[in-house]
């Protein structure tokens, strides 16, 4: 009985060992290289004085977006939402940050 509970224990071990090896590789995080190099390269495109921000963008229902902004000579020359950043706030929330979405750039 003991040599059969062994057997189990040690093939569920087994299993277990060779499933997280198997599916680790796939939790790797992503390589932000590439887009990296793509936003260096749109820069350099760019004025000197180009940068890029990101900003959450509220609405009068409180669903706010955080956007990807890429100012150029205080202007405004892209504006990119960045997926899954967004929130839903309570109808009562009020947004405290003194935003001037106007001037974003300056």
């Amino acid at each position: 009985m003991k040599r059969l509970t062994f057997l189990i224990c040690a093939s569920i071990l087994i299993i277990a060992l060779v499933s997280i090896g198997y599916f680790l590789p796939s939790f790797k995080p992503s390589q932000p290289t590439a887009n990296l190099t793509e936003e260096l390269a749109a820069l350099s495109s760019l004025s000197p004085n180009a940068n890029i921000k990101t900003v959450a963008i509220c609405n009068e229902t409180n669903f706010c977006q955080d956007y990807k902004i890429t100012c150029s000579d205080g202007e405004i020359v892209d504006q990119v939402p960045v997926p899954g950043a967004l929130i839903q706030h309570p109808i009562d929330w009020k947004d405290e940050r003194n935003m001037d979405y106007e001037n974003l750039c300056e």
